[in-house]
Order: structure tokens, then sequence, then C-alpha cells
């Protein structure tokens, strides 16, 4: 019983964190540093759940309490409250929940076998590969949520970024998803630290354990550093236009002036449609045809070769 209060007081204390990381009134560009920590709390508790349900319920209470605090003004719509937040909150927490048994599915083969043989220093790679599969998980999660007529991409720890532009650079070859990794990838470390110290109590090993945690922390400083080398490149880079814009100013000749005017007329005729299509006692177009009025035909004539001369002229004119 306590084991599962610590894991919901872990899931709260992370969304807590990840929603204070990004944008928002007290910080409005975000904080990085806090990014960094904000899912340290929730790797523990997720890789000490026993069944794959406790893996759904901590994905579901750490995303649902990131879903309120970082949109909570969805309760403005009042009435509607219930769907625009209380809905949307609900679903993004059980979508985060499915996620949790997806990053669960490499632990849950975690023996009391398999954890002897790492705490004797027998299976040294364990722990680096938990963090490389919680990091993919994280980014698989923050990638289906921001992905498909469902949407909703805010609350992701790629926002918080955002005052880091050295680091942000790799979106340019990865997108944002590279930032997500190397985020997660760092909250993974960290995450492993606190499982090491909590097992040196009845480690085998102290030592082979404190030195895969080592060189575990140089593989993820290479890749921040590797990120950082290609974000100050592309960041102080010097860059030129390569496209320019032509544009009709007061020294222009007759031609540019009475391409500019047919398309002035167009506009203007376009304008009228919209206003006889919206005002109730304008003639509409509809009418005029349904009517068979000679003058609406004409009308109409005159609004097509205008439309069709001021984009012959102006097409021209770009050409040239």
């Amino acid at each position: 019983m306590i084991r599962l209060i610590l894991q919901v007081f872990c899931a709260i204390f992370s969304g807590f964190m990840e929603a204070t990381a990004i944008s928002n009134e007290i910080l409005p560009a975000g904080s990085p540093f806090l990014a960094l920590l904000c899912l340290v709390p929730l790797y523990p508790a997720l890789y000490s759940a026993k069944k794959y349900r406790e893996s759904f319920g901590i994905l579901f209470v750490q995303a649902l309490t990131v879903h309120l605090i970082s949109s909570y003004w969805l309760a403005n719509f009042h009435d509607f409250a219930i769907f625009t937040l209380g809905a949307s909150a609900v679903a993004e927490a059980f979508m985060a929940g499915l996620c949790g048994i997806v990053m669960f599915l490499y632990p849950s083969h975690r023996t009391q076998a398999k954890v002897l043989e790492e705490s004797g220093g027998r299976r040294q790679y364990a722990s680096f590969l938990r963090a490389l599969w919680f990091a993919a998980s994280w980014t698989f999660w923050e990638w289906i949520k921001s992905t498909g007529f469902l949407a909703y991409p805010w609350g992701t720890i790629s926002m918080a970024a955002y005052s880091w532009k050295i680091l942000t650079q790799i979106a340019s070859v990865t997108g944002v998803w590279g930032i997500t990794f190397i985020y997660a990838l760092f909250n993974a470390l960290l995450g492993e630290g606190i499982i090491l110290l909590s097992t040196t109590n009845y480690a085998q090993s102290k030592r082979t354990m404190i030195a895969t945690w080592r060189t575990e922390a140089v593989f993820v400083s290479v890749i921040f550093g590797t990120v950082a080398l290609y974000g100050a490149a592309e960041y102080f880079m010097p860059r030129t236009p390569v496209k320019a814009l032509n544009t009709i100013g007061p020294g222009t000749t007759s031609a540019m002036r009475g391409a500019r005017n047919v398309c002035a007329l167009r506009k203007s005729a376009l304008s009228l449609i919209a206003t006889s299509l919206l005002d109730e006692r304008a003639p509409s177009v509809s009418g005029f045809f349904l009517a068979g009025s000679s003058v609406g035909c004409v009308w109409c004539s005159l609004v097509f070769w205008y439309t069709f001369l001021g984009s012959f002229f102006y097409g021209s004119l770009e050409a040239n």
C-alpha cells in the first residue's frame, strides 16, 4: 500500500514539475533546467511497478496532472468546461496510460534473479538499456499526443527548451522529437542514479554498478556535447537571403499601374459578391441565375472577366 501511495505521489510531483517547466504565467519562456529534472520522480516509480495496470495508473496520473495545470484555462468555457477541460484531460490521461504499458514492456521482464545478477555486476548494461527504453518510450508518447486529428501537443518537455537556442537547433535534423529524446534520456540517467543509491545496501558489486552508471553519464554527456556543437554551428552560421520580393511602388510604369488597377477592381468585384451573399437585402448571385435576370447575368459576367483579366495581367507581371 505504501508503495502505491509513493507511486501516486511521484507521478503527481512529476506532473507538477513538467507543467511548471513549460511556458506559464510565472515563467513565460519555460524552464529548460526544470525540464531536465521533471521526469526523475516518475522514473523509479514506473520501474517499481509490479503489474501493467500499475504502470497504466502512474502515467495516467502524471499526464492528468500536467494537463489540468498547464491547460486550466480550458475551464473558462464555463458550461462547456466539462468537455473542454474534463473530457480532454481524461482522454489524454488514458492515452498516456496506454503508453505507460509500452514503457513497462521492457522492465516487466526484470525478475528477482536478474536484479541479483545486476547487483552482482553480471548484467552491467541493464540500466543503460532501461534508460534508452524510457527515453524512446517517452518520445513515442509525446509523438502520439501530438499527432492525428485528436492531437493536443501542448505540454511536451521539448517546449521547455525554448530558451536554450543551442540545443534546439537539433530540431532541423530530428524535429522536436530529438529534443524530447535527449531530455528524457537525461532524466532517465538521474533516475538510474536514484535507483543505484537505493540498491547500494544489498548490492554485491557496488564498484561495478557505479562504474556502469559513470559510463552512462559519459555517454549522455557526449550526446549533449554533440548536440551543442551542432547547435552552435547552426546558430552562429551567417545566413544570406536567397529570395527577393518585387513590389509595386510609386515609381511604376503605366502597365504596372494598369495591372494594379485591374487587381483592385477584381478585389472590389469579389467584395461585392461576398456582400451580396451575406446581405439578405442585396440580390444574390444564385437569385440572379434562378430568376434568369439579364442584368444579373451581365453583372456576373463582368465580375468573371474582371477576375480573369486581373489574374492574367498580375501573372504576367510576376513572370516579368
